[in-house]
């Protein structure tokens, strides 16, 4: 296998344990590392033959890789599955991957670093909040995640990046607004927020170095360890003039279509999205695709928060379109976001830049469609 890695989905080599148990079939993980570099590697490893039986990959990344995934609908038994996600990870009419979790992100602060304030239910009342906090907010400030807070912000403020026709609209007036909410509030962000992942606003949150910020669930479980329930506030993600909008995806397992042992695999990938699996991510934080899972709600705080997660998934989720391309775009984007934030290029400059990148990779695929 090549595999997603990090504390909050390391807990799977557990499942692998169970399966072999059970089956007597031995799991060698071969590549394990965060998705911007398993996606790296799956670029050579795939396309060069016969060699893993089963990858993690993501309903925003599987289109990119669809040649060389095997279609999964009669491979795979996906009943007890959320249908949200299912659809979420097939393209062109096939089902590239198996969904693992639904990852949205909830509200989250520190309340003595909050001062006795209320989380913020509002783009704008964020701005507020962190100019009276004893310490700053943050969100991803590079990267995918970067662009995903960007995304956020558009469709929140009532506009899309991408139409019904999948033509870009990044010089929209919502998202030049966007560039210039990011603009306004990069005083309030960490110093070296430029360096910041998902993982460092994760770690800030814990750390008690930031006072809000979004985190996805399988992150809860670390940060329950690091502060007690009474300084640990969740809240919905903050909303816009329009709508609230969150930016939202599936992990999901594939099978390559040169996979050496497809059985095995299919019998592997059965138990990873199965219902005891799920249960036990379900225990860590994370947020099960499955329908007959839900996260434990024991007490207050984890009851509120799994009232938050069904709201949000029913009410509030966006997601990427579904372009093979999407993934380069993103890539290629992203820096002319943090730009924009960082006052290096004027916010219309930054528009003009990302509307010239989306169309030409959208033509791109038109054209690849044609051929």
């Amino acid at each position: 296998m090549a595999i997603i890695g990090g504390s909050q989905y390391d807990g799977v080599d557990e499942v692998f344990a169970s399966f072999t148990a059970e089956t007597g079939i031995a799991v060698e993980v071969a590549f394990r590392g965060d998705h911007p570099s398993l996606n790296r590697h799956l670029a050579g490893a795939l396309p060069a033959g016969p060699g893993y039986d089963l990858v993690s990959t993501h309903s925003k990344y599987a289109p990119s890789q669809a040649d060389d995934l095997l279609d999964l609908s009669n491979v795979v038994d996906l009943a007890g599955m959320a249908g949200r996600a299912v659809e979420l990870c097939r393209f062109g009419g096939r089902q590239l991957g198996a969904p693992r979790n639904i990852d949205v992100r909830l509200l989250w602060g520190r309340a003595h670093l909050l001062g006795g304030m209320p989380l913020p239910d509002s783009w704008e009342s964020v701005r507020t909040t962190a100019e009276t906090s004893t310490a700053p907010f943050a969100f991803p400030g590079t990267g995918s995640g970067l662009f995903g807070t960007f995304f956020e912000l558009v469709s929140s403020y009532g506009g899309e990046l991408f139409g019904a026709d999948l033509d870009p609209h990044f010089d929209g007036d919502a998202a030049v607004g966007a560039l210039e909410w990011l603009r306004s509030v990069r005083p309030q962000l960490p110093a070296d927020i430029e360096r910041w992942g998902y993982d460092e606003v994760a770690a800030g949150l814990r750390e008690a170095t930031v006072s809000v910020a979004g985190d996805w669930p399988a992150f809860f479980a670390d940060l329950r360890s690091a502060a007690p329930d009474d300084d640990l506030l969740v809240g919905p993600y903050p909303q816009g003039p329009t709508r609230r909008a969150v930016y939202s995806g599936c992990h999901a397992y594939a099978i390559p279509k040169d996979a050496p042992h497809v059985p095995e695999a299919a019998a592997l990938l059965a138990h990873l999205v199965g219902r005891a699996a799920a249960r036990s991510e379900a225990e860590r934080g994370m947020l099960p695709a499955r329908v007959d899972v839900r996260p434990p709600a024991t007490d207050d705080l984890s009851r509120r928060r799994a009232d938050l997660l069904a709201r949000t998934v029913a009410e509030d989720m966006i997601t990427f379109p579904a372009l093979r391309h999407y993934p380069e775009i993103e890539d290629a984007a992203w820096p002319a976001v943090q730009a924009a934030m960082a006052g290096r290029v004027p916010v219309r400059d930054a528009a003009a830049e990302m509307q010239r990148i989306a169309s030409a990779a959208v033509g791109a695929e038109r054209r690849s469609d044609r051929a």
